[in-house]
This record gives C-alpha cells, structure tokens and sequence, in this order.
C-alpha cells in the first residue's frame, strides 16, 4: 500500500543518444595473461517521479526526479582481439 508521501513512478519514453563500451586491460591472475575487459551500461526503463497530487518531484537543484532500471553487459576479450576491433575502426591499438 502507498502512503500519501511515496512518489508514484511514471515510465518515460527514451531513445539511447550513444551507446559506449568501457574497455579495461586486465590481467588473469592464474595465468598472468593480459586480457580486455570490455563493459557496457544499458539504460532499460525510465520512470519519472510524481507525488500523490500528480507534480512532478523535484531535487534540490530543481530538476525532475528519475529513477531508471539498468544492465552491465560484460564482454571479455584478447588482447589481439581488442587489436582488430580498433583496427577495423580505421584506428591505431
């Protein structure tokens, strides 16, 4: 039961703008050999926040309140396959 003071979440339509992977060089430490972790946030749903009389809830600063569900998506990879990938970008490893 909600009480008069708990926001009620509101989905929100949302469009990602870009979507990142974070890459990381690890180590393994059984086996000492350096591998890429590659690590991606994925925003699945976003809510936004409304009291009781249907206004939305503000922060200290006066934006909107959102409150949102998320994934981490790993992927973990060889060096000499980070490599190609940033090859294939037209870049240099």
């Amino acid at each position: 039961m909600k009480t008069a003071s708990e926001p009620v979440p509101v989905p929100v339509a949302f469009a990602p703008l870009e979507e990142n992977w974070n890459y990381y060089l690890v180590r393994d430490k059984a086996t000492g050999k350096k591998l890429v972790l590659a690590v991606k946030f994925i925003v699945k749903k976003i809510h936004q926040g409304f009291d009781q009389n249907g206004k939305p809830i503000r922060d200290s600063q006066g934006n909107p309140v959102f409150r949102f569900e998320w994934q981490i998506v790993p992927m973990i990879m060889t060096i000499e396959e980070y490599n190609e990938m940033v090859e294939a970008r037209g870049l240099k490893p």
